[in-house]
């Protein structure tokens, strides 16, 4: 089977009546946006727009935040370092060697010498012991009991009035055992 062929023409030129030939004109359509494109693509640049102002808050939020634990850190660090410069003062105020010292300058103390120091196996000086110690001295158990009984004066330093209890028990036993 055979297809069929045929003659490709040329465009019929309008021929006006008077017989002359109408140039054809040529005009370029604009394509007007309408009103509803315009808003449309005026609502997608602001929500685009929206968009981005949201993402730079974030990240500034993001930044501010890290800009405060960056701050609480460091005032971390600072209260660490006073709580240790705190601690180094309490134990220099504890030491062993300073209480000695003041009790000796400024209370006017004596170090116990060799026959003043009583071996005490108990943790403290009980009643029985001074009574033993005044029973080996042929001492009054009436007065013994007085001695015993009385406390010195203490201040609110619990370390001080430690001190001074164990040095007034002390020098009690010393003079019980001289007598």
């Amino acid at each position: 089977m055979k297809q069929a062929t045929a003659q490709v023409l040329k465009p019929i030129e309008h021929y006006d009546t008077a017989g002359s030939k109408q140039e054809e004109q040529t005009v370029i359509v604009k394509k007007r946006r309408s009103r509803k494109n315009q808003r449309n693509l005026v609502a997608a640049t602001l929500v685009l727009m929206g968009c981005g102002l949201m993402v730079v808050a974030q990240y500034a939020a993001v930044a501010h935040m890290g800009k405060e634990v960056q701050d609480i850190r460091q005032e971390l660090t600072v209260e660490r370092n006073a709580v240790d410069y705190l601690q180094v003062e309490i134990n220099r105020l504890q030491s062993l060697d300073r209480i000695e010292n003041i009790a000796m300058v400024q209370l006017g103390m004596q170090a116990p010498t060799g026959a003043q120091i009583v071996s005490v196996h108990n943790s403290g000086v009980s009643s029985k012991t001074v009574a033993a110690v005044a029973e080996a001295k042929e001492v009054k158990e009436d007065e013994v009991a007085l001695t015993a009984k009385q406390e010195p004066p203490v201040g609110t330093n619990p370390l001080l009035a430690a001190l001074t209890r164990f040095f007034s028990k002390l020098s009690n036993i010393t003079l019980l055992a001289q007598s």
